[in-house]
């Protein structure tokens, strides 16, 4: 079964066959969980020509515009959702003050080039007319992570576009790729290990240099323990600080606070 695409509208497989055998039976009810951030930077794209040039910035002349696209995108991406299943809530996430991971590591997203300060007013209006909620000093995946975890899998549509969620088992609606995506136990895990090994780029973060593809799949399989992950994920760290334990546990450990989904209570 094909669908608009958000995005581009493009028709193409969403891949909800994937997940619901039966489209005529009854709706189930959930409860989206709302990764929001990237929809403000999404909301600010200019675009590019009919030449593939990049069109100019929006200007504070355009705010009023980039709200309603920002309402009419959300709406879109409920009204997607609203297909399958019924929404009996939605918690809406966005960044908080200075995360944690900045003050542990300033080099933590410092590769990333300064957003539109139009954002700034974006955040507001979402907040004021989506309800939005704040992460404090952690960030929206986290909060994510604490009502997936306290709702029960089962019960929630994680509605995302950043992979960072994708360490965690249940349903995802991509809606960058009007996507569906059901996560098992077994892929979470090897999903987060993946990540610790290869590192995030967007996020600058890579202290495991040097370990390879090859390396990486001769060490892991989706079916080990997760005493097994730790002492592959060990063996890929001693591999890249050259058999230097204390520079191979430092920089293991800091990688998972850096890049690990945080179950850290909402206040």
């Amino acid at each position: 079964m094909s669908r608009l695409n958000i995005e581009d509208d493009v028709y193409k497989d969403d891949g909800i066959s994937e997940i619901i055998s039966d489209l005529n039976a009854p709706k189930e009810d959930k409860i989206v969980l709302f990764d929001y951030d990237s929809m403000l930077h999404h909301c600010l794209y200019s675009g590019k020509s009919e030449s593939g040039e990049k069109n100019p910035e929006y200007t504070i002349d355009d705010i009023d515009m980039l709200k309603g696209k920002l309402t009419e995108m959300t709406l879109k991406i409920m009204n997607n959702i609203e297909k399958y299943y019924n929404i009996t809530a939605c918690y809406i996430f966005i960044k908080g003050d200075k995360t944690f991971r900045k003050e542990i590591y300033p080099l933590y997203k410092s590769n990333r080039p300064d957003p539109n300060p139009l954002i700034n007013i974006l955040y507001e209006y979402a907040k004021e007319s989506h309800q939005a909620i704040p992460s404090g000093n952690k960030e929206a995946e986290d909060l994510v992570f604490y009502f997936h975890t306290n709702l029960g899998k089962e019960n929630t549509i994680i509605c995302y576009v950043d992979h960072d969620l994708e360490e965690l088992e249940g349903l995802f609606y991509n809606y960058g790729k009007n996507k569906w995506l059901k996560i098992s136990e077994k892929q979470s895990k090897w999903n987060e290990y993946y990540k610790y090994v290869k590192g995030e780029q967007g996020d600058g973060v890579n202290l495991c240099k040097g370990v390879g593809q090859k390396f990486f799949e001769k060490t892991f399989h989706i079916d080990m323990t997760h005493e097994e992950y730790e002492e592959g994920l060990l063996k890929c760290f001693m591999k890249a600080y050259k058999n230097n334990e204390e520079l191979a546990i430092q920089n293991m450990e800091l990688t998972k606070q850096l890049l690990g989904l945080k179950y850290v209570k909402h206040e």
